[in-house]
């Protein structure tokens, strides 16, 4: 369909390299479907080459080291995206290149209203963040019993939710995005007893599977990515609970050099403007574009992590201590 164009990059060439990145994994098939599209348009009405590759999450630690080895920044890709809080946030990254100034914030602070409100913009101009996985509370009311309904971040720490909170993880790893905000808000002590409360670590496509139904492996509170718990089938013993202090958010964030040709300018609109945007919204994620109405409860906020804990903590180093 889009003869001449590829999604396939050469790490070991010199060329220049205009995107590399990843996205929650069920944006990454219409993203790179965009990235083709644009890429194809550029190659024929301008006759112009674009290097990129859309990462699958399984290979993101590949796509991490790779860029930790590159020494020179004419070789670092112009655009770069990544979920969560690890891959641009590696230490030697960061002294190499973040610090140096090589990247630079192109929103001009307009972002869409629910992230501003919550401070995702960055003070220091560098990164950005153009969409976001919102985590909500997804209550089976049979198997909460007369316990409380959990309203806030806190109230999952309680007691009385000892071994009935399934979180997102793998391999019995609770999920470090959920660690993140337990530790900044409630410190070690928080950590402990939402491990306690913990009963097992799930895919959020698996809790709503089981919500709602008498398996004995199901809990009572499921902590459960927004797309997931849209796709919960509706019966009575479940509900859904946007947290009245805000929904905790695993960022997607973007970094661009500063001077971006042509080329890669076309390629950050494709990530950064409307029509992906729209895509995000429709797909239960957040979108931070301006123009894009997101798919949320009117009154919804999030909680953000915060750039100054961001960067007054080594976020590899909390990972071995928090995990």
């Amino acid at each position: 369909m889009y003869e001449g164009v590829t999604n396939m990059i050469d790490y070991g060439n010199k060329e220049k390299i205009n995107f590399i990145g990843n996205v929650a994994m069920t944006l990454n098939p219409s993203l790179n479907e965009l990235m083709l599209e644009s890429a194809y348009k550029i190659k024929k009405n301008k006759g112009k080459s674009v290097n990129f590759k859309v990462v699958l999450p399984s290979n993101a630690k590949y796509m991490r080291k790779k860029l930790i080895e590159v020494n020179n920044e004419e070789y670092l890709p112009d655009i770069i995206t990544s979920v969560g809080f690890e891959q641009i946030f590696d230490d030697e990254f960061i002294e190499n290149f973040i610090k140096k100034g090589v990247f630079y914030s192109k929103n001009n602070g307009q972002i869409n209203e629910i992230f501003d409100k919550s401070g995702c913009i960055d003070p220091e101009g560098i990164y950005e963040i153009f969409a976001a996985t919102p985590y909500v509370f997804l209550i089976d009311k049979n198997k909460l019993g007369n316990r409380p309904i959990p309203t806030k971040l806190g109230d999952l720490l309680k007691d009385c939710y000892r071994n009935q909170i399934i979180v997102n993880g793998e391999k019995g790893k609770i999920s470090f995005v959920l660690l993140l905000y337990i530790f900044k808000e409630f410190g070690m002590k928080g950590i402990s007893k939402i491990k306690l409360n913990v009963k097992d670590t799930w895919h959020g496509s698996k809790m709503a599977w089981i919500a709602g139904n008498a398996s004995e492996d199901g809990a009572a509170i499921y902590i459960i990515p927004w797309i997931f718990a849209k796709a919960c089938p509706k019966v009575k013993s479940i509900m859904v609970i946007w947290p009245e202090d805000g929904a905790i958010i695993s960022p997607m964030f973007l970094i661009s050099k500063k001077s971006l040709n042509e080329t890669s300018r076309e390629i950050y609109n494709v990530i950064s403007k409307e029509k992906f945007g729209n895509i995000i919204a429709k797909s239960f994620y957040l979108s931070a574009s301006s123009l894009v109405k997101n798919n949320i409860p009117r009154t919804s906020k999030i909680k953000w992590l915060g750039w100054k804990f961001i960067r007054e903590n080594n976020i590899y180093s909390l990972k071995k201590l928090l995990r």
